[in-house]
């Protein structure tokens, strides 16, 4: 329901990190998707990696999450 962008990370050691807490959450309530991990490396248990988009409209590879963020949201 959320995007962070490039101006919501944080420059660490001359690299950016996506900081799950700007987003205002419980990160124990929160997952992040994504190609690159760049999430702080104290919330990589929030992060699934996921293969880069390449613009097919038939991609259907976040359909392969449905179980896996069904059971988190149990």
């Amino acid at each position: 329901r959320h995007c962070l962008s490039q101006s919501d990370c944080v420059c660490s050691q001359g690299c950016y990190w996506k900081d799950l807490t700007r987003l205002g959450r419980d990160l124990a309530k929160t997952v992040a998707l994504d190609h690159t991990m760049q999430g702080f490396p104290a919330q990589a248990a929030n992060w699934i990696s996921v293969p880069p988009w390449s613009g097919d409209p038939e991609d259907e590879e976040l359909l392969s999450l449905i179980p896996v963020l069904g059971q988190l949201g149990q």
